[in-house]
């Protein structure tokens, strides 16, 4: 009946129902279409029955494989509810007496499905990744771009700074020789500008994160705010605050003298000198005869170049202190 075929009732009479279906089925099996049984009709009942058992045999091994793709994939809703539908489609098919063959391709379409699905999935992850991964790319070349040109932009603005600071210390050094000249608003006005670009210069220190051009820039800066004490009728208050911040820098100058020394850098003798300065201006009498010392020392010892030498003698000679014959 599975067939098409309707023999009738099970009642053991060969009647004309079991004649037109045993037609039937030699007819659909390109048998001799008697009605009756023969030779050729038995062999392919058996054949079919083999093959019945053959299919039973292959189900199960073909049940037991799907079972475990199922059990893989069992996180997945789509995966799940799609396997459990073709293994009820299929266990019906087989309770129909359907061929293996037929099963085989369900199979073959199930394993495609689940490919395709695989490959789209994992191509869309994929291009999402490089999507992602070249905008990374791309943000972090453009941070490193802006890091550079941030820095190389400091590093200029650094140089120039200290420069203007300098240029502005020998202009109001010409006013150091009397009193009378060092109240000319020049004098003040060199110190202040002298003393803005010092800060700048430690400003662009900071963005380049650079401890020791921090350390030199602040140098200037403190021996600039020295000299502002020598400004006549200068705000008392303003130069009480610059003074105590020459002092910090200057309780970490002489430490950072010695480490530049040792590393064979010139700029060690700029900040023994604004150390010497600071003391002599702004220290009590213990720090005066220490900054007296250093400043002597860097002179007798022939560690000063003859023209700075020669500068910083006259410094402290037009300041009052005379500590060369």
């Amino acid at each position: 009946m599975a067939k098409g075929i309707n023999p009738g009732p099970i009642d053991g009479i060969y009647g004309g129902k079991t004649e037109n279906a045993i037609r039937d089925y030699q007819r659909k099996n390109n048998l001799n279409e008697t009605g009756k049984p023969s030779d050729d009709l038995i062999s392919k009942l058996r054949e079919v029955t083999q093959g019945i058992t053959d299919r039973e045999s292959q189900f199960n091994e073909l049940r037991v494989n799907v079972n475990g793709l199922q059990a893989s994939l069992n996180r997945s809703e789509r995966a799940r509810g799609f396997l459990s539908k073709q293994l009820a489609k299929m266990r019906k098919d087989f309770q129909r007496g359907e061929s293996f063959q037929e099963q085989k391709y369900d199979l073959i379409n199930i394993g495609s499905d689940l490919i395709t699905d695989t490959v789209t999935i994992t191509l869309a992850i994929l291009a999402f990744g490089l999507l992602g991964t070249y905008a990374l790319i791309r943000y972090k070349v453009e941070e490193d771009v802006k890091t550079m040109l941030k820095a190389a932009e400091a590093r200029i603005f650094y140089g120039v700074a200290l420069k203007l600071s300098h240029a502005f210390y020998l202009y109001y050094r010409t006013f150091l020789e009397k009193e009378e000249t060092r109240k000319h608003r020049g004098f003040s006005s060199g110190i202040d500008l002298a003393t803005w670009f010092s800060g700048e210069a430690v400003k662009y220190a900071m963005i380049l994160s650079d401890h020791d051009r921090l350390k030199f820039a602040e140098s200037h800066k403190a021996y600039h705010y020295a000299s502002k004490s020598l400004v006549v009728g200068d705000n008392e208050q303003l130069q009480d605050h610059q003074n105590q911040d020459a002092m910090h820098i200057a309780s970490q100058l002489n430490e950072f003298a010695k480490k530049l020394r040792k590393d064979g850098r010139k700029q060690w003798i700029d900040c023994k000198e604004s150390l010497a300065w600071i003391f002599i201006l702004l220290g009590d009498e213990e720090q005066k005869r220490k900054g007296r010392n250093i400043a002597k020392s860097l002179v007798e010892r022939d560690e000063l170049p003859p023209p700075l030498a020669k500068e910083l003698k006259e410094n402290y000679k037009r300041v009052g202190e005379k500590l060369w014959d």
